[in-house]
Parts: structure tokens; C-alpha cells; sequence
């Protein structure tokens, strides 16, 4: 009999595994700092494990490398919002809404810290 476990649950189990990951990316990327999808899924990886200033260092290296990558925006968005930084979050956000793939999840966030705001 399988029962659904809350999203908080589900999220503690994984961060085994997302340390794993994380250490495999940080290995790759040691050999190619040039990558920028590693470097998104890096920001990505720290995000998750609540470690916002390495995840805005990483993505804002991954918007170095790739000015329209959308993905490394919203992942700074998370950073900044995590960190506290609204207005930077915002701005984030609002570059990840360029992307039709990115733009419900970022209205979502601006909105979210827009309603923190009020």
C-alpha cells in the first residue's frame, strides 16, 4: 500500500543523494569551468540544500558564461530570495521570464515576494 509523503519529507531523503550529486558536479567542473549547464546545476544542487551564496555564485558564473540561459536566472532568483534580496531576486526572476519554458515559475516567485512586500 504506497501513501504519499509530504513535499518536506521527500525533500530531507533526498539530500543524501543531492550531496552525491553535488560532488559530482563540482568534480566535473573543476575540469571544465567553461561548462555552463554544470555550473546551473550546481547553483541548482545548493539551492536545494539551502546554501544560497554558493547557488548565487554559480549561477551568476553560469549567466557570465551564457548571457540567455535562462534556467541559471531563476536558480539566482532562488539564491537572492534565500539570501533575503528581494529587489535582486526580482530582477532575476524577471530575466528567467524571457524564456517561455521559465516564465510561470518566475511570475510565481515576483509574485510570492511581491505579496512579502505588502
Amino acid at each position: 500500500f504506497f501513501t504519499q509523503k509530504p513535499a518536506y519529507e521527500i525533500r530531507l531523503s533526498l539530500v543524501g543523494s543531492e550531496m552525491c550529486i553535488r560532488d559530482s558536479y563540482e568534480t566535473a567542473v573543476q575540469y571544465d569551468r567553461r561548462s555552463y549547464r554544470t555550473l546551473f546545476r550546481l547553483a541548482e544542487v545548493y539551492n536545494q540544500i539551502s546554501n544560497y551564496d554558493i547557488a548565487k555564485k554559480y549561477a551568476k558564473d553560469c549567466t557570465r558564461l551564457k548571457r540567455n540561459y535562462f534556467p541559471a536566472y531563476y536558480e539566482l532568483g532562488i539564491a537572492e530570495k534565500g539570501l533575503g534580496n528581494r529587489l535582486p531576486a526580482i530582477e532575476a526572476f524577471n530575466m528567467a521570464k524571457k524564456s517561455s519554458d521559465w516564465r510561470n515559475a518566475a511570475q510565481y516567485e515576483i509574485d510570492q515576494l511581491k505579496n512579502e512586500l505588502d
